[in-house]
C-alpha cells in the first residue's frame, strides 16, 4: 500500500472514530428502547431461566488467588454492585495496598490528580504510567501521555477486576509495576436476559444502565449501556460519563473459538480548583474512546492458543486556565488537545507436556502515540504532529512441578522472561520468577522480578515544546525506569470458614523518570533511585449468614514519596437472610504526600481519614421478574477529608437504587 493511501486510510479512519463517538448519546438513547421491546418480547416468549435469588451472603472482597503470577486480589461483580462503584477509583479503593484520587463524585478529571489509582506508592509519576490498566489483558491509555484515563474503563462492562500488586513485567511488558484487568461480561447462559437499574441520590446525582444477553451453543451476544451524571458537592464539580459495551462470541468447533468486543465512552469533567482560589473559567476535561478487541483461541486437551488484535481510538482535551505564576510568567487560557491511537498483536501458546511440566510463550506487538494542539489564548500555538512508539516483545512462560507427595505437598517453580525491542530506545529483558509451596491448605511463596518501564511518547512532546522548556533532543537519552522486586508470602485455610494472606515485600527502583515543571525552565531528567517496602494482611471469614473481611498494608519508603501512607485498612461485613442484605465496610488511610505532576509545586501533606459506607437491600421476585430495592450511603459519619489539598470530598451522601432481570 503507498504512503498516500495509507495516510488518507489513516485519516479516514479518524473521521469515522470521532462520528461515532458525537453520536453516542444519540446511540444509547436508541439502544434503551431496542433493549426494552427486545426484552419484553423474550419475556413473551418465555425462552430465559431467571437466576435464583442469592440466599449466601456474598464476600466483601474475594479472596487472594497464589498462583504462577503471584498473589491476585479480585472483585466480582457482586461485589462491585455492592460497593456502589461509579468508576476504577471507587471500586478499588477499598482493596489494601490501592490508594485513590478524584475531585468529584462522577467524572474523573485528568490522570492524576481527578483520577488516579495507585499501587503500593507507584503510579504517581506521569502519572500512572508504571501501572498498566486493560481491558481482557489489552493495556488502555492514552498513547501520548502514557497513563490511563478513569472515565474511558466502565466499571459496568468487569465481569470481574483483578488487581496484580507485584511487577508483571515478564507477562506484562512496560507499564508493568502493577496492573489492573478487568475481565469482560459474556453471555455465559442459553436463552435471553436482561437486567437494569436507576438510582438516584445526593448532589442530583443519578445513574441508569441495561444490559441485554442471548445465549445459544453456538453463538452469544451481550449489550450493555450506562449513564452517570452528577451536579457535585460543590460549584463546577460537576461530571458525565457514558458508556456502550458489546460483546459477541462464536463457537466455531469444540476447540476453536472467535469473539469481538466494542467498548465506547464519552465523558466530561469539571475542576471545582481549590478552595479559595477564584479563577474566571471554568476547567473541564473532555475524552471521548472507542476499543477494539477480536480474538481468536483454541483449546485443547493439552495445548492452548490465542491470538488478539486490538485498536483503540480516542481524544483528551484539557481545557484550563493557569493560576498566575511568579513574574514575569502571566496567566493565561490554555487548551490542550490530544488525539491518540493506539493498536497491536497479541499472541499466546501453551503446551502442557507433562504432569509436571508447562511450557508458554507468544509475541506481542504494540505501536502506540497520537498528536497534541497547545492552543494558547496569549502566546504561540504549539501543534505537536503524530509521533508513534512501536515495541515487539517475544516471551516465553516456564512452570515445573518439582515434588509432589503426600507428606511434603507439591513444590512449584515459574520462570519467565520477555525481550523488549523498542523502535526508539534501547532493548531490554524483563525476568519473573516465584517458588510456591503447597502442603495441608497452605501455600506459601517467594517471587522475584525485574522490569523495565520505557518513557512514553510524551518525552518527545516536551522536547519539541519552546522555551522556558529546554529538553529538545535531550528526551533520546533517557534510560528506562528499572524495578527489581522481592516478596514472601503465605496463604493458609483455616478450616473451611477462614482464610489468612500475609507478605512482605521490597522494591527497588532505578532512573525514575521525572519531570521539572517551568519556571524559570522544563526539564526532563532520570530522577535517580528509592526504594518501597512492606508488610499486607488480610482475612476472610464466613460464619452462616456473615461474611467478614478485614485487610491491612504497612508502608515505608524514602523520604518524600507521595501516595504512601504508612498504615492504610478496611474492615468489612456482609449479611443476608430472607431476600435482605446488609454490607457495611470501613477505611482507614493514613496522612500521605501529594504531588501533582503537571505542574512543579512541591508534596502537599494530605491528613489521615476514616470512612463508613453502608448498602441495605431487599431483594424478591414477582411476575417472573427479579427485583432489588438498596439503599446505599457514603461517607456515613460525615467525614471531613479530601484527596488533594483544597479538595474536600461529599460529605454524609445517599443513594436510592432499584433493578430489575427479566
Amino acid at each position: 500500500m503507498s504512503q498516500a493511501a495509507l495516510k488518507q486510510l489513516t485519516e479516514d479512519e479518524t473521521l469515522i472514530m470521532a462520528s461515532m463517538g458525537r453520536q453516542l448519546n444519540s446511540i444509547i438513547n436508541s439502544i434503551s428502547l431496542g433493549v426494552i421491546a427486545f426484552s419484553t418480547a423474550a419475556r413473551a416468549q418465555n425462552v430465559y431461566d431467571l437466576e435464583p435469588v442469592v440466599s449466601v451472603a456474598p464476600p466483601v472482597l474475594e479472596k487472594s488467588a497464589i498462583e504462577s503470577r503471584g498473589k491476585i486480589d479480585s472483585l466480582s461483580r457482586e461485589v462491585l454492585d455492592n460497593l456502589h462503584a461509579t468508576d476504577l477509583t471507587s471500586a478499588l479503593r477499598r482493596v489494601p495496598g490501592v490508594t485513590i484520587s478524584r475531585y468529584n463524585p462522577v467524572g474523573a478529571y485528568g490522570g492524576s490528580d481527578g483520577g488516579g489509582v495507585f499501587i503500593r506508592g507507584h503510579g504517581t509519576a506521569r502519572p500512572g504510567s508504571e501501572i498498566s490498566t486493560m481491558i481482557d489483558g489489552v493495556p488502555l491509555f492514552v498513547g501520548v501521555w502514557t497513563h490511563p484515563l478513569i472515565d474511558t474503563l466502565s466499571v459496568d462492562m468487569a465481569e470481574s477486576i483483578e488487581v496484580f500488586k507485584s511487577p508483571q513485567s515478564a507477562l506484562m511488558g512496560s507499564m508493568g509495576f502493577g496492573a489492573i484487568n478487568l475481565k469482560p461480561l459474556s453471555a455465559n447462559d442459553l436463552g435471553f436476559k436482561s437486567r437494569y437499574e436507576l438510582s438516584y441520590g445526593s448532589h442530583e446525582t443519578s445513574l441508569a444502565k441495561g444490559l441485554w444477553a442471548y445465549g445459544h451453543e453456538d453463538f452469544s451476544t451481550l449489550l450493555s449501556f450506562s449513564h452517570r451524571q452528577s451536579e457535585g458537592h460543590r460549584e463546577n464539580a460537576d461530571g458525565e460519563v457514558q458508556a456502550i459495551y458489546g460483546n459477541f462470541a462464536w463457537k466455531l468447533s469444540e476447540a476453536w473459538d472467535a469473539s469481538f468486543m466494542v467498548s465506547l465512552t464519552d465523558s466530561h469533567a469539571n475542576d471545582p480548583e481549590p478552595i479559595g482560589i477564584s479563577i474566571p473559567i471554568t476547567e473541564r476535561y473532555e475524552t471521548s474512546n472507542r476499543f477494539y478487541l477480536g480474538k481468536l483461541s483454541y483449546t485443547g486437551d493439552d495445548s492452548e492458543f490465542f491470538l488478539k488484535i486490538h485498536l483503540e481510538d480516542g481524544e483528551g482535551d484539557w481545557r484550563q486556565w493557569h493560576q498566575p505564576p511568579p513574574p514575569p510568567f502571566p496567566a493565561q487560557q490554555l487548551d490542550t488537545l490530544t488525539s491518540y491511537n493506539n493498536y497491536g498483536v497479541k499472541t499466546k501458546w501453551s503446551r502442557r507436556f507433562s504432569e509436571r511440566t508447562t511450557l508458554s510463550g507468544g509475541v506481542d506487538w504494540d505501536r502506540f502515540g497520537g498528536e497534541v494542539d497547545e492552543n494558547y489564548a496569549a502566546g504561540p500555538r504549539n501543534q505537536f504532529d503524530s509521533q508513534h512508539f512501536e515495541i515487539l516483545a517475544p516471551h516465553v512462560w516456564l512452570s515445573h512441578l518439582l515434588l509432589e507427595s503426600d507428606d511434603s505437598g507439591k513444590l512449584i517453580l515459574d520462570l519467565g522472561s520477555r525481550y523488549m525491542q523498542h523502535s526508539v530506545f534501547d532493548s531490554e529483558i524483563a525476568l519473573q520468577s516465584i517458588l510456591r509451596w503447597e502442603i495441608d491448605g497452605a501455600s506459601y511463596y517467594a517471587q522475584y522480578s525485574r522490569g523495565s518501564n520505557y518513557p512514553g511518547v510524551y518525552v518527545s512532546v516536551f522536547g519539541r515544546r519552546p522555551p522556558p522548556w529546554q529538553v529538545a533532543e535531550d528526551w533520546r537519552n533517557l534510560e528506562p525506569e528499572q524495578i527489581d522486586h522481592f516478596e514472601l508470602g503465605a496463604q493458609w485455610e483455616l478450616g473451611s470458614q477462614t482464610t489468612l494472606n500475609l507478605s512482605v515485600f521490597e522494591d527497588k527502583v532505578e532512573n525514575a523518570i521525572r519531570f521539572i515543571a517551568p519556571p524559570p525552565a522544563g526539564f526532563i531528567q532520570n530522577f535517580g533511585d528509592y526504594s518501597i517496602q512492606g508488610l499486607e494482611s488480610m482475612v476472610h471469614h464466613k460464619v452462616e449468614d456473615w461474611t467478614l473481611f478485614a485487610g491491612a498494608t504497612v508502608l515505608d519508603g524514602d523520604e518524600g514519596l507521595p501516595a504512601l501512607p504508612e498504615l492504610s485498612g478496611t474492615l468489612g461485613f456482609n449479611w443476608m437472610r430472607n431476600g435482605w442484605l446488609f454490607s457495611m465496610d470501613y477505611q482507614y488511610v493514613d496522612d500521605q504526600l501529594t504531588t501533582n505532576p503537571r505542574f512543579g509545586a512541591g508534596p502537599q501533606l494530605i491528613e489521615a481519614y476514616s470512612l463508613v459506607s453502608a448498602q441495605l437491600s431487599y431483594r424478591w421476585t414477582a411476575s417472573s421478574v427479579d427485583w432489588e430495592a438498596y439503599l446505599h450511603a457514603e461517607n456515613l459519619l460525615d467525614e471531613t477529608y479530601e484527596y488533594r489539598k483544597g479538595y474536600p470530598m461529599p460529605g454524609a451522601s445517599f443513594f436510592f437504587g432499584l433493578k430489575w432481570s427479566l
